[in-house]
């Protein structure tokens, strides 16, 4: 093999090589993604109707039980135990139970209701629709990380999981619903008459 046939050799080497890192490196090389192409995780929703369709949503958690009822005026009213509540403390509760979303979705099949804990809820909620249909939400144990609760509705065959934030909200003592009370600013003590 001559000089001349040696550097055409060496040549077709580099060109190969070349041709190499031009297919694997650059040609498939996939664009970097744009904000506009992120899209977050959409959330499943537990309820398909809005909170002016609920007249009255009863709920038990820890031995605890309560019970409000929206008023002819549209007002949500703590009826057990029978004591004053906030109709502002008790709109947001009602709100948060109808509006829940959960984060991952698992077809009964998939996950037992048994080990999820639904069978024996730590909170249920009932709410009754002024149609007189009724739904039950059954909130069950923690997953393994502690960040999301299985959670339950009557009528569907999935389980979700939902935030332990969002459901450590919802774990009301009927009795926190109650206003508080006002305080007025102490004397000055400094103005004398």
């Amino acid at each position: 093999m001559g000089p001349r046939n040696k550097s055409t050799m060496i040549l077709i080497v580099i060109f190969i090589v070349l041709f190499g890192y031009y297919w694997f490196f650059q040609k498939n090389k996939v664009a970097p993604l744009s904000e506009n192409d992120i899209k977050p995780p959409e959330s499943i929703a537990l309820n398909d109707y809005a909170i002016d369709k609920v007249s009255e949503v009863s709920w038990k958690f820890q031995g605890n039980s309560a019970r409000v009822v929206k008023d002819s005026t549209g007002v949500w009213k703590l009826i057990d135990p029978a004591i004053v509540a906030d109709s502002g403390k008790i709109n947001e509760l009602v709100t948060s139970v109808i509006s829940l979303k959960g984060d991952q979705k698992y077809q009964t099949s998939e996950v037992s209701l048994v080990d999820s804990g639904v069978t024996k809820p730590s909170l249920e909620f009932n709410i009754k629709k002024s149609d007189a249909s009724e739904d039950k939400i059954e909130f069950g144990n923690k997953t393994v990380d502690g960040n999301f609760y299985f959670v339950h509705k009557n009528n569907q065959d999935f389980t979700i999981l939902v935030s332990s934030f969002l459901v450590d909200e919802l774990k009301k003592d009927p009795y926190t619903l109650s206003p508080s009370p006002s305080v007025s600013p102490a004397p000055d003590s400094s103005l004398k008459p």
